[in-house]
């Protein structure tokens, strides 16, 4: 038993060098595979097996090392007073956040406006329709808003917070109309090769972050810090949504649409059923702490 416990651990915790040469051994067989057309082939499947024992030895690796490699690189980086502020001071980071993701939505939203009027695209514009409310949200937090006016003016932030709830709705409305589009007329994302899996592992790291998130900021008693991690939790959402076609159209079965049909209105009837909740709670509780302050 104890030989088993040995062999496994050693298996799961190889040398520094054996967990660093799989990277570009894993980059190597899957360019080969999805690169070249190999996807098919009886040896693809050992390229599967081989890559993913790479990727659990890696995120076992890191996971072990990662506490004091990322101590060292805030130690270094807390040297820069912004980045500093940045690493401490959750209202600092969250409206960088902010802007950051409001330059990213008018990009965005803009270039998929344009190109959805230019091929006459349905799902492109009610794309653009959904990150423009996105936006909007952004920009209502960010206006007038400072590092050192945050939680001071208690009720002008229950009032965003309220407004961001009613432009939630609106963004539901738009995610059901992605919804409809993608099953109706067969919409969706599609990746190249390995781009599908960097994707997926950014949106499994947003949507974990965004949950986090939404507890964190609640010790800061800050209205606007509140709605801006819902915001960044409803663009999670809709990542995650926008994953699973681009999954279903890399690894689905060719013609299977009665599958790839129902998970998408599963998938998309529970994303919208979590902003209307949401947008519920903000609504009740945004009137409830108005009415405290105006009464």
């Amino acid at each position: 038993m104890k030989k088993m416990k040995h062999l496994f651990i050693k298996a799961v915790l190889p040398g520094t060098g054996i967990v660093l040469s799989g990277i570009p051994v894993t980059a190597a067989l899957m360019i080969y595979v999805f690169g070249f057309g190999h996807k098919s082939e009886p040896f693809s499947y050992i390229a599967y097996v081989i890559s993913a024992y790479a990727v659990v030895i890696l995120c076992v690796w890191t996971a072990k090392r990662g506490k004091k490699t990322i101590r060292l690189a805030e130690n270094f980086l807390r040297r820069n007073q912004y980045a500093d502020m940045y690493l401490s001071d959750m209202a600092f980071k969250s409206l960088v956040s902010l802007y950051l993701s409001a330059a990213f939505n008018i990009l965005y939203a803009l270039l998929k406006l344009c190109i959805g009027v230019f091929y006459h695209s349905a799902w492109l514009i009610t794309l653009a329709a959904y990150y423009g409310f996105l936006l909007s949200m952004r920009l209502l937090l960010l206006r007038c808003t400072t590092v050192d006016s945050l939680g001071k003016d208690l009720l002008m932030e229950w009032k965003r917070y309220q407004y961001c709830a009613v432009i939630l709705l609106f963004m539901n409305a738009a995610l059901i109309g992605m919804v409809v589009l993608a099953i109706h007329q067969n919409q969706g994302f599609q990746y190249a090769g390995m781009l599908i899996y960097l994707v997926a592992l950014y949106d499994f790291y947003i949507i974990i972050t965004a949950v986090i998130n939404l507890f964190k900021v609640r010790k800061h008693g800050s209205p606007i810090l509140s709605a801006s991690r819902a915001v960044n939790f409803a663009a999670a959402l809709i990542a995650m949504l926008s994953l699973e076609t681009a999954m279903l159209a890399e690894f689905g079965e060719t013609g299977d649409t009665v599958f790839r049909n129902r998970m998408i209105a599963a998938t998309g009837g529970g994303v919208s059923a979590i902003f209307i909740a949401t947008a519920a709670y903000m609504l009740a509780h945004s009137r409830k702490e108005i009415n405290k302050m105006t009464m």
